[in-house]
């Protein structure tokens, strides 16, 4: 037996050739007080929303289990908690000085930043499907855009993601999971530091 009929075989049990029907979902994902690395702070608290459409179309689908593309389309997340430096006016110290008190130490104020984007570069793994109770298991990589540099102000707007997750679909409709993402500039800017967060996203199936 060569290795195209072992694989065909070690398939065709739980999976069949014919394709599923595609299905559309509207995700909403947050995470809270996820941790960035930055310049004054290495643990600083970053919020992190959003909204996504999710578009699973099976490549491979049998009764139970399916693989399919699913692409997810972002039309907006944001950020609560992206940070601005600006340096405090140095004040004269009276008597005894500490060394902390001979520098000027930045200013931090947070601000909202908001993005789009897209993960082209996704693929799921349903289990159960077509059941009340289905398991997915997905990964994707894409990109965002955001209005301010992020998470830092010589970091860059443009952000690569990289994410995996699990969730499941309820009655075939209403979508629960959870997701890491990690998101990161790759070295485009100056600085690079990296954000990663735990999203819980809630969702429902707007097309089947």
């Amino acid at each position: 037996m060569n290795a195209r009929a072992l694989l065909s075989l070690l398939i065709a049990s739980p999976l069949a050739t014919a394709r599923g029907q595609a299905s559309a979902a509207l995700l909403f994902s947050a995470a809270l007080d996820a941790r960035a690395q930055t310049r004054v702070n290495q643990n600083a608290p970053w919020d992190f929303y959003q909204t996504s459409v999710r578009i699973d179309v099976p490549v491979l689908a049998g009764h139970l289990v399916s693989l399919d593309v699913a692409p997810d389309i972002v039309p907006l997340a944001l950020t609560t908690r992206d940070p601005a430096y600006t340096s405090a006016p140095f004040v004269p110290c009276q008597g005894t000085c500490e060394a902390i008190d001979r520098v000027s130490l930045p200013r931090v104020t947070r601000h909202v930043a908001f993005a789009f984007g897209a993960a082209p570069l996704a693929a799921a793994l349903h289990l159960n499907r077509h059941q009340f109770v289905e398991l997915i298991l997905d990964a994707r990589a894409g990109a965002l855009w955001f209005t301010r540099a992020m998470p830092d102000p010589n970091a860059a707007r443009f952000n690569f993601t990289l994410a995996g997750g699990l969730g499941l679909v309820l009655a075939q409709r209403l979508l629960l999971g959870y997701t890491y993402q990690h998101m990161s500039n790759a070295g485009i800017a100056p600085v690079n530091p990296g954000v990663d967060t735990h999203l819980l996203y809630a969702g429902v199936r707007i097309a089947h």
